[in-house]
This record gives structure tokens, C-alpha cells and sequence, in this order.
């Protein structure tokens, strides 16, 4: 069956080469029709007599085409057909210590040559925003615009750049409507990991340009941390240096129960160890110990605060220009309430990454304490649209219900809370807002299905221990637990 399914791939590929239908081929060897189709799906082989008229017919499109081309490997058989080039004879590129991307430059499927321009200029954008986070190493445009008007093997790009990513798209107009696709392919493998779409009017090309460069760039780092984490966990700890301990964490950490955070604490710890002057690995501590601080998952609380704290400041104190040590000061400073202190680091965070979803999100719901709840609902809904798929959603929705729901935007604020206890069940704090929000719309009876469903979550909960524990701005704790209190939610 494997050598049937090896044929079969082949054959597929001389179908869609030639551009041949079984039926032309199954005519052109004197086979029946179903025949074709068994070679085609694995599920048989040729005859020595029929590969012989198989490779006949073939050499008819494809001059010298002769038996041994059946024998040839896959990336072989591919070059021999004419559509890929031959692998690069020179040794692959050492790949650099931290994630490497190239951007490919985007085809233009319109067929104006208008759209030349608009497609180089996203390209350029989007290598800009990535070159300025120093958590990637990426190809200059230069050396990316090589591969213009081709349609390159990503894993010979992969060798002939040294990189582990390659980023390609496309664009395509009808009338006054854009779309945007754009994909991220591990280089080794051809692995697919990220794909998104954007439809757009071409009312302002360059507005237009700076937007998709924006939501593409933040998308991208979370995918590339995952992917990162992804790769680490196929190797030995002791193999891991400082940034193979950190990406391995982040990939505990989205899951975010109690044992996967506390591995992902472990980790980071061993991360200091290994390099104790990497100011990102202190952020990240900072990040999931006062997270877990805040859920009660850490048995002293208070000085788990106080711990993170220090984290932060150490994190800045390493490298003030880090995005990720002012996002973690920020966070430890709004669930510990300092609010003034919370909103001055998330806003230097945004301002040093503009793309950095988290920021914006944490940002958007500081920013309630403060009164100004629909500038709120601005940050963390552009955290949702600049990374639509991020691993961490959950966590960009629940904020964006938290900033609806200052607004008294209760209808909006329950389906974003919703979809965030959809997309990871068992969420308390989104639960917790779902089932108040629900309530003060008047929903008693999806009120107490949503508190049912937080009690599982969050066993012996109260409205005694809600007011005590959950951070909600002064003007609003008493309509939050109005709304808790008429779901039924006890004393």
C-alpha cells in the first residue's frame, strides 16, 4: 500500500502538471477509466505492461519523460516535471538563535499591475513592524524580493536564507474591494501554521496597507511563540538554553490551569538560572506567577505579589526598551490594584510595540478604573483584531467583556464573556462576568445556567469572596455583584 501511495502521488502530480483528466489518460493507455482511479487513490499499482504505456503517454506532453522518472524521489520527481527547482548544492544556512522569518513577496493575482505597488509596499511594512521586535531575526527585503515572479520551494528557502519561517501571501482586487491572504509555513516541513484573510475597501491603498501590516505582524508572534514552544518540547531540557525554556512556558502557559501554569513557573525559574541577565524570561516569571497569585493558586498570595513585582522591576532593570517587561509590570500592577502605576506601564508597552495584543488588551481594561471605559473598549478590540487567532483569545475576549461591561454594555459584554468561557470552558473570570451580565439584562434563567456552570469552575465561590478578590473598578463592584446577586449567587 505505501509504494501504491507513492505512485499515487506521483500520478497526481502528472494529472495537475499536464493538466490531464483520468479519463484522457485512462484513454491515452487503453485502460479503463476506474483503473486510472485505482493508481490514482493507492489503492493499486501498474503492471510493468501499463507503466510502460502510462510513460508513453506521459512523454507525449513532457518530452524524454522515460521509466526511471517513476523511481525518482518526491522533491526529485517534482524538479523533473518543471515544477520545482533544483534543491541549492550549497551547504544550508546555520539558523540564528532566535526565531528567523523571511517574507516572500506577495503575489499579485489581479492582474493590474497597479496592485505591483501595493503588494511590494505590504511586503516592505510588514518586514519593517517585524524588524523592530528584536524576538526575530528577519531577512532583509532585498534578499526576499529575489524570489519575485517565482513560486519557490519554501524549503529551499528555508536553506538558502536560514530560516525557520517563511511568510507569503497574496493580493487580489475586484473593483473597489481588496483581499488580503497571508500564511506562515514552517520552512523544514512545509507545515502550514497560520492562515488569515482580510477584505477591505481600496478607498485609502496606504491606510489600507498600514492596517493589514499591523493585524499581520500581530498575529504573528504569538503564532511563532507557540510554534517555538512547540519545537522545544521535542528536546531534552538539558539541551534548552534560556529562550528554548521561555517558548516551552508560553506553550504550558496557554493552556492555563493550575498544573500546566505551575509548569510553565518552573520552567522560567530554570530559564533565570540559565541566564540571569535575560530580561524576557523575568517578565514572563513576573507574568504567570502573579496570574497564578491572583487565582489563588499559589500558597502565600501575598508575597507571590510582591515576587512578581520584583520579577517586573528586574525585567526593566535588565532592558527598559522590552515591551514584554513593561506589559508585566503593568499586569502586576493592575491585579494588585495600583492603577495609576498599571496604566503608565501598559501605555509605555503599547508604545514601544503597537502590534502587542496583550498590552492593548490588559491596557483597554485598566483604563475602566479610570472612567474612560469606551477608550477601553477601543484597545481591546483592536487586541481581538490585530490577533484574531491568538492562543491566548480567551484571555483578549474576557477583557473586552470586562470594558462592555463598564460601559453598561451588557448584551455585548455577555456575548463576548461567552465566547470566552466557550473557547476555554471552565473560565471563572469570564463566567463570573457572563452570568452578572446576563442578569442585570434581565436573563435570570441563562444568569443561573452561567453561574451554575462558574460554581463547577469555582467551587464554594461567594459574593463575600467576589468582593474581597475580584478586581473591579469602586463605581462599578456594586452593579457587578447586583448582577451576581440576582443570579443567585450566595452570601
Amino acid at each position: 500500500m505505501a509504494v501504491g501511495l507513492d505512485f499515487a502521488r506521483k500520478l497526481d502530480l502528472v494529472l495537475k502538471t499536464l493538466n490531464l483528466s483520468r479519463a484522457r489518460l485512462a484513454q491515452s493507455v487503453g485502460v479503463d477509466k476506474s483503473v486510472v482511479s485505482r493508481w490514482a487513490s493507492g489503492v493499486s499499482v501498474p503492471t510493468d505492461h501499463n507503466l510502460s504505456l502510462l510513460t508513453e503517454a506521459v512523454s507525449r506532453h513532457k518530452a524524454d519523460f522515460g521509466r526511471r522518472d517513476w523511481d525518482l524521489e518526491g522533491d526529485e520527481f517534482a524538479v523533473r516535471l518543471g515544477i520545482a527547482t533544483p534543491a541549492s548544492k550549497e551547504p544550508a544556512l546555520a539558523l540564528p538563535d532566535k526565531p528567523s522569518i523571511a517574507v516572500l513577496p506577495f503575489h499579485n493575482m489581479s492582474g493590474d499591475p497597479e496592485q505591483e505597488y501595493f503588494a511590494d509596499g505590504m511586503v516592505e511594512d510588514i518586514i519593517t513592524a517585524l524588524s523592530r521586535s528584536r524576538d526575530f531575526f528577519v531577512i532583509a527585503r532585498n534578499s526576499s524580493l529575489a524570489y519575485k515572479g517565482g513560486s519557490p520551494d519554501v524549503r529551499q528557502v528555508g536553506r538558502e536564507l536560514g530560516v525557520r519561517y517563511v511568510l507569503e501571501g497574496s493580493v487580489r482586487k475586484a473593483g473597489n474591494r481588496l483581499r488580503i491572504a497571508a500564511q506562515l509555513i514552517e520552512a523544514a516541513t512545509g507545515k502550514h501554521l497560520w492562515a488569515e484573510r482580510y477584505d477591505c475597501e481600496a478607498t485609502d491603498i496606504f491606510t489600507v496597507q498600514d492596517e493589514i501590516a499591523e493585524n499581520v505582524v500581530g498575529s504573528l508572534e504569538p503564532q511563532i511563540l507557540l510554534a517555538e514552544g512547540g519545537l522545544t518540547r521535542r528536546q531534552k531540557p538539558a539541551d534548552l538554553d534560556a529562550w528554548g525554556y521561555v517558548t516551552r512556558a508560553f506553550a504550558h502557559r496557554i493552556v492555563a490551569s493550575r498544573h500546566e501554569m505551575q509548569t510553565a513557573l518552573d520552567l522560567l525559574e530554570r530559564a533565570i538560572e540559565c541566564d540571569p541577565s535575560y530580561a524576557r524570561a523575568h517578565a514572563h516569571h513576573a507574568v504567570v506567577q502573579v496570574q497564578m497569585a491572583y487565582q489563588g493558586w499559589l500558597a502565600d498570595r501575598t508575597g507571590s505579589f510582591e515576587a512578581a513585582a520584583e520579577s517586573a522591576r528586574r525585567a526593566i532593570e535588565l532592558d527598559a526598551s522590552d515591551p514584554w517587561a513593561h506589559y508585566a509590570k503593568g499586569l502586576v500592577a493592575s491585579l494588585t490594584r495600583q492603577h495609576g502605576e498599571a496604566l503608565a506601564s501598559l501605555t509605555t508597552a503599547v508604545e514601544l510595540n503597537p502590534n502587542f495584543a496583550m498590552a492593548h488588551s490588559r491596557l483597554g481594561a485598566v483604563l475602566t478604573y479610570h472612567r474612560r471605559a469606551e477608550e477601553g473598549i477601543r484597545h481591546t478590540a483592536r487586541a481581538l483584531r490585530i490577533s484574531p487567532r491568538d492562543p491566548l483569545r480567551p484571555t483578549l475576549l474576557n477583557s473586552h467583556a470586562i470594558t462592555l461591561f463598564a460601559a453598561a454594555r451588557y448584551a455585548e459584554a455577555a456575548a463576548a464573556a461567552e465566547r470566552a468561557s466557550q473557547e476555554r470552558p471552565g473560565f471563572a473570570q469570564s463566567l463570573r462576568i457572563l452570568t452578572s451580565a446576563r442578569a442585570l439584562l434581565g436573563d435570570i434563567a441563562g444568569a443561573r445556567s452561567s453561574l451554575k456552570e462558574l460554581q463547577l469552575a469555582q467551587p464554594g465561590i461567594t459574593l463575600a469572596w467576589v468582593e474581597k478578590n475580584v478586581d473591579t473598578p469602586d463605581f462599578l463592584r456594586p452593579i457587578y455583584l447586583e448582577g451576581l446577586r440576582l443570579a443567585g449567587l450566595p452570601e
